[in-house]
Parts: structure tokens; C-alpha cells; sequence
């Protein structure tokens, strides 16, 4: 009976946070042992699945936990827009979250070593401001910023993208594929701008891929993958983060953990949100609750 009453404090409250304003609509995910599982984690894996039919958007939160030897999803968050604000807030709300359940997130965040994210300016900034938020001052924005690192398959399937659009042959497209798949044996930052001068040279028609589309402030970022702090995310010479080799270099575990759980789940029907979340947290139970209930306590 007791360890009843033990799980169901460690599944409940689940539904941290309901937001509904005039530009987007948000609803957070995280139960106490989910928090409690990220607080011991050194690693973070952020991933969206995006909604085509622009209802609810995926944004799942994915952390390596060792002692399961597998990835585990920390928080979801469903929202209707994918802004600086509407990241921003759900980055807060976890956060915030696992000082509630577990009361621990300097620790948390002092314990970061990697924070996986995709190459979006919305999501990156949202990020950001919720750490400025939480720390009160600019301060920690460097720190944060060394740990941030792109996904090598992400940046590939552009380049597989594009390749199909600026070369005529299938031999052209591998050899464009072969040439972009080495940016990160790059050693140098001048080495990286000339290596993205040289495909412009090359295959004209990749001058605006190289510079990216604000689709929020509809113009484009100019030399885009020429920016420092992109470069530091994909190329390992070029980062701070001196534990760069001991995370893995994918999301591509948060991506399928994503895909699974959009074709569970009725993308329209919060309930059934609900529900779904419910079997995702009862499992993770099952698995970690000898392991980590000593934190409650």
C-alpha cells in the first residue's frame, strides 16, 4: 500500500502547465519522477515533431540516463507555435519543474555537460531567455551557450535536401553530399568560412541555404552557417565544450521517441494527450522508482 501511495506521488501532478494566449497555446508534461530521473542526468536531447496540420506541435525533452542504459523523455511539451515565447516558456516551466519536485536545479544545471538542440534561432533564443530568467542576470549565457550542439544527422539531411535541388546528376549529388558531410574535421574557424565560400563558389544556387530563413522575422539570417556560435555547434574544434566526445552526437533516439508517441497519439484531443503521457510515465516508473526514490527523501 505504501509503495502504491509512493508511485502514485511520483506520477502525479503530471500536467504542469495550461497556456492559452492570443498567439499560442501551451501544455506541459512532467511528472515527479521525471524530474527527479533529469536531476541525476548530465545530457539533454531537445527535439520537436512537427505538426503538419499546425494543431499541436511535439517538443520533447530526452536525457540519457546510465543506469538504464537507454534514453528517457523528461518532459513533452504540446504546443500551437514554435516562437522564442512559446520556447521559452516551456523551457522555464521544466526547469522550474525540477526545482519543485526535486529541488535541485542549480544542481541541475551546474551538472549539464551537453544540450542537444535542433538549428533553430527560435528555439536556441527561447532557451536562452529562460536561463536569463532563471538566473537573474545575463551571466550565465556563455556558460550555456559552450554546451549547445547541433546534430550532425540534422545538418546532413539538409544537405541532402539541398543537393537535390542545385545538382543534375545522382554522382553530383553524392559528391555534394561527400564534400558538406566533411565540416566537422574542419580545425578553424577562417577554415570553416572558406569552406562554405568555396561550395557557394561551386553551387551557386546554395547561397541562401547557407544563410537561413527567420520564418517568425521573414527575411533571411545572413550567412547563417558562417556564424561563430552555429559553427561551435557542429564542428568539434571550434567548440568550448570540453565534453564534446562523451555525449552522443544525434537526436536522432528523441526523433524516433517522437514518431512513436505522434502515432499514439490522437494529435487533436488533449485528453488523449493526457493518456498517452500517462503510459509513457507509468513505464518509466516501473523501471526507475528503486532507483531514485531516495530523492524524494
Amino acid at each position: 500500500m505504501v509503495f502504491g501511495v509512493l508511485q502514485e506521488d511520483l506520477l502525479f501532478p503530471y500536467e504542469r502547465r495550461v497556456l492559452e494566449t492570443d498567439d499560442f497555446v501551451l501544455f506541459h508534461f512532467q511528472a515527479p519522477i521525471q524530474s527527479i530521473v533529469a536531476a541525476t542526468c548530465h545530457g539533454l536531447f531537445v527535439d520537436v515533431k512537427h505538426d503538419d496540420n499546425h494543431a499541436l506541435h511535439l517538443f520533447n525533452l530526452v536525457m540519457w540516463v546510465e543506469e538504464l542504459e537507454e534514453s528517457v523523455v523528461v518532459a513533452q511539451t504540446r504546443m500551437s507555435s514554435l516562437t522564442e515565447e512559446c520556447y521559452q516558456e516551456a523551457f522555464v516551466v521544466f526547469f522550474k519543474t525540477i526545482e519543485r519536485d526535486a529541488e535541485l536545479v542549480n544542481t541541475f544545471l551546474s551538472r549539464l555537460e551537453m544540450i542537444m538542440m535542433d538549428f533553430f534561432i527560435a528555439q536556441r533564443n527561447g532557451l536562452l531567455y529562460a536561463l536569463v530568467h532563471l538566473l537573474g542576470s545575463v551571466e550565465g549565457k556563455e556558460t550555456f551557450l559552450r554546451l549547445l550542439r547541433g546534430c550532425k544527422i540534422h545538418y546532413m539531411r539538409s544537405v541532402i535536401r539541398i543537393s537535390r535541388l542545385v545538382t543534375s546528376t545522382l554522382t553530383e549529388q553524392e559528391t555534394f553530399n561527400s564534400v558538406c558531410g566533411r565540416i566537422d574535421s574542419l580545425k578553424s574557424l577562417e577554415e570553416a568560412r572558406q569552406f562554405f565560400d568555396g561550395i557557394v563558389m561551386l553551387y551557386p544556387g546554395v547561397t541562401k541555404w547557407v544563410s537561413i530563413f527567420d520564418f517568425f522575422n521573414l527575411h533571411w539570417q545572413a550567412s547563417w552557417w558562417k556564424k561563430d556560435d552555429v559553427l561551435s555547434m557542429i564542428i568539434p574544434a571550434l567548440s568550448k565544450n570540453v565534453n564534446w566526445y562523451e555525449h552522443d552526437g544525434t537526436s536522432n533516439t528523441v526523433g524516433c521517441l517522437n514518431r512513436v508517441t505522434g502515432l499514439l497519439m490522437n494529435k487533436n484531443l488533449v485528453l488523449e494527450i493526457r493518456n498517452m503521457f500517462v503510459q509513457v510515465v507509468r513505464k518509466l516508473l516501473e523501471k526507475t522508482v528503486g532507483m531514485f526514490c531516495s530523492h524524494m527523501f
